[in-house]
């Protein structure tokens, strides 16, 4: 904690111990310290200035609960004064999220963070993989989040779209499934059938192509032998 930087023990109290919760906390969620640096030295720096970056942001790779690492942030804040009011309070708030008082919360949180993907434009497979996660652990944590059920759709359909785009129409067969909106569906599957048809199409022509090809060499190795052979009876 901060206040254990320091040459005097005055400051240290009850809210040490929250921090030190939160500390503790941060590390099971990061596998990772708070503070941890490349030194001592500059480890006990960052701790004096109160200086680390939220578990979600410390270990993005990982798919942190909101709920835990707003209590940790709430437990380690620089202000003793803005930290939890007690451990009681670290340990009923633990207690709710455990029991899932707190899914609730997390999964609206969740759903508007898919949501705020979704607004951006040009968005690609990877960005709409992104969102599909977050929709998919909203709902299982609220099955009844009517946000992220919609919000589902709406990937659905951009998948679908992306796909016909992309011309990788094996996968948009697969997405346009999950599209439940009958005219949005009867739109793709003309689209994807189209798509199929002109391909088909560019298959044939590549093989007559490669037929022509084929014929053209052919031609050319027996003029090459007829040749070869007059050559050798002359």
């Amino acid at each position: 904690a901060r206040e254990q930087t320091t040459e005097s023990a005055k400051n240290i109290g009850p809210w040490t111990d929250i921090y030190l919760l939160g500390g503790i906390l941060y590390f099971m969620l990061c596998h990772r310290a708070p503070h941890a640096c490349g030194s001592a030295k500059e480890a006990f720096k960052h701790a004096r200035k109160g200086e680390f970056k939220p578990p979600r942001y410390r270990a993005a790779e990982i798919d942190i609960p909101i709920e835990l690492n707003d209590l940790c942030i709430k437990a380690m804040a620089i202000d003793r004064h803005q930290r939890l009011e007690s451990v009681s309070q670290f340990i009923t708030t633990l207690n709710e999220y455990l029991t899932g008082a707190g899914n609730k919360t997390e999964s609206i949180q969740l759903a508007q963070e898919a949501r705020n993907i979704l607004d951006v434009q040009n968005t690609d497979y990877n960005d709409l993989n992104k969102a599909q996660r977050k929709l998919i652990r909203a709902i299982s944590l609220w099955p009844k989040n009517q946000q992220a059920i919609d919000l589902q759709q709406v990937v659905a359909e951009l998948f679908t779209k992306k796909a016909i785009e992309n011309g990788d129409l094996v996968l948009s067969r697969l997405m346009v499934a999950s599209v439940e909106d009958d005219e949005k569906k009867a739109e793709f599957m003309e689209a994807i059938r189209v798509q199929e048809k002109l391909l088909q199409r560019d298959r044939k022509r590549q093989l007559v192509l490669n037929i022509v090809i084929a014929v053209f060499i052919i031609v050319i190795i027996f003029d090459l032998y007829l040749i070869f052979r007059w050559l050798s009876k002359t």
